[in-house]
């Protein structure tokens, strides 16, 4: 090979290892299980068109009818926040109270169901 290419892909792979991110995983919290995203009674990857409606769902294994607000933000390819304001991807309002939720009956470990 020829100095140049050598040093070509020497600059290549020192550019991406600068440009790589290191991802850091944050440990979930013990009590909230079963985390769906649920699109026409089904199951669903997080993945939406603009447009298209969804029900988050999650369990909270306290029971305790504890207060949980939500926010929603719309990111790019990257996962990176978009530029869009709210209200051209949201109808309606975010960080809101999630006032809907059903209590375990008859069962061993109480819980609270969020749809």
């Amino acid at each position: 090979m020829s100095k140049i290419s050598i040093l070509s892909l020497l600059f290549f792979f020192s550019s991406i290892i600068s440009f790589a991110q290191v991802e850091k995983e944050i440990t979930p919290p013990y009590n909230i299980k079963t985390v769906t995203f649920v699109q026409n009674d089904q199951n669903t990857i997080p993945i939406f068109r603009l447009g298209d409606s969804f029900e988050f769902q999650f369990d909270d294994l306290y029971g305790t009818e504890a207060n949980y607000f939500y926010t929603i933000t719309h990111c790019d390819y990257d996962w990176k926040p978009s530029q869009l304001v709210k209200n051209e991807y949201l109808n309606g309002f975010d960080d809101q109270r999630i006032q809907d939720y059903s209590n375990s009956l008859t069962t061993l470990q109480l819980y609270s169901h969020y749809p």
